[in-house]
């Protein structure tokens, strides 16, 4: 099966390359215990012209207002390919305690398609994409052309999904400084509806060996130094973590002495 179709606005040669996530402290002992990694549903994103083309209404001649049925089917994880930046730490971790971990694109991505048992329906489930930034008419304008014109009904019929992705790969401007990268996570095979009352969970979670799909761990450069080596080192006994591990120098006061 080729899946390069589900690498949005990646290029074979960028696929080996670092991406990072910042998570708290509680969500890192979490991921280590559970061996799972969480997706939300992009409504849950924080900026409001997240998800607007899939929570839009369309119309269609002879048929009036519709809305796109299966939208609540879709999940994200929001990653970035930026090592690290100050912003990073502190939107992230306000609380002080954040650990960044490292992956790659590769990994990320088969780390969700080695979990799908249908074979048929991997392609249409996985993907994963680094988000384009364009100006708030730029978004506007492409909304408006998409709930204009013929091209709308990509977002209902093309069975690839590509087209119903690659809507959730836009941001405004104002975030370029992210450099985010998101895996996406369409629910085909109706994992998620809640069997009581028939809805798709807020929440999708997938099997992982964060052994092998982690290289690097690295602990909020704030923290107390104290608070660091006393969590490491419980961390490591608790999970038997072999690879890097450490605290980041972001702050630390230089050294002029060679």
């Amino acid at each position: 099966m080729n899946l390069d179709n589900n690498f949005i606005n990646i290029q074979q040669a960028e696929r080996d390359k670092s991406i990072y996530r910042i998570v708290s402290l509680g969500r890192l002992f979490d991921i280590f215990k559970n061996r799972k990694l969480m997706l939300v549903q992009p409504k849950l994103w924080d900026d409001p012209y997240e998800n607007c083309i899939l929570q839009g209404k369309f119309f269609f001649s002879g048929v009036g207002m519709v809305s796109i049925a299966y939208r609540s089917k879709f999940y994200g994880s929001c990653w970035t390919l930026h090592d690290e930046t100050d912003a990073m730490w502190r939107i992230y971790a306000p609380n002080k305690d954040g650990v960044k971990i490292k992956t790659s694109i590769n990994k990320l991505f088969n780390s969700l398609l080695d979990t799908r048992n249908n074979l048929h329906f991997k392609d249409r489930e996985c993907f994963i994409g680094k988000v384009t930034y364009e100006t708030e008419a730029g978004i506007v304008d492409f909304f408006h052309r998409l709930s204009t014109s013929d091209d709308k009904k990509l977002l209902f019929v093309d069975r690839t999904m590509i087209s119903q992705v690659m809507t959730l790969l836009i941001k405004r401007e104002a975030f370029v400084h992210e450099k985010e990268v998101r895996l996406i996570y369409y629910d085909q095979q109706n994992e998620c509806r809640n069997r009581r009352n028939g809805c798709c969970e807020e929440i999708f979670q997938y099997e992982i060996q964060p052994e092998s799909l982690f290289e690097e761990i690295i602990f909020d450069p704030r923290m107390d130094i104290g608070k660091y080596k006393q969590v490491s080192e419980c961390f490591q006994q608790k999970f038997s973590w072999d690879l890097p591990i450490k605290q980041s120098t972001l702050y630390r006061y230089p050294s002029f002495i060679k």
